[in-house]
């Protein structure tokens, strides 16, 4: 039988463990998290960035008819931005706090419905998409030919 000092001690020494022990486990395996994460950025950026891109969506509450491999294998093919024509830079770089470089990939909705499917996406830069809105790209276009228009007059 343990006696009641023993029982005690063992006691404490169960909470000093836990407080001193168990953050130090969970510090590294933070860290082993976030090294995971960003060799999984490295070996592939593309479906890294439609796995987010997608998850963001659901959570959003769009209906999503495409999967992670159609739209990485979509993202791979897409080198430039169908709007600027400017190539799209798939490095994780960020520009100051959580802020993504201008010439990053985003994902575009054709006809802005809830739906997303491979025939009403494209992949273009975060500036352009910022810029086009929720403006259709036929409108979109039209608006920045009217702009060209007036600034080549004056």
């Amino acid at each position: 039988m343990i006696s009641e000092a023993k029982r005690k001690y063992n006691k404490e020494y169960k909470k000093w463990y836990k407080l001193h022990h168990h953050d130090k486990y969970l510090q590294s395996r933070r860290r082993e998290k976030r090294q995971w994460r960003i060799n999984l950025k490295k070996r592939n950026p593309y479906r890294y960035w439609a796995g987010n891109v997608l998850n963001g969506h659901r959570r959003k509450g769009f209906i999503v008819n495409i999967s992670v491999d159609e739209l990485a294998l979509m993202a791979k093919k897409a080198k430039y931005c169908s709007l600027c024509g400017g190539e799209i830079d798939w490095s994780y770089k960020l520009r100051g706090k959580n802020t993504p470089v201008q010439t990053h990939p985003s994902l575009d909705r054709a006809d802005n419905s809830k739906t997303i499917n491979i025939t009403n996406i494209d992949i273009i830069h975060i500036k352009c998409n910022t810029l086009k809105g929720f403006t259709r790209r036929r409108l979109f276009l039209s608006i920045c030919n009217q702009i060209i228009d007036y600034n080549v007059s004056i």
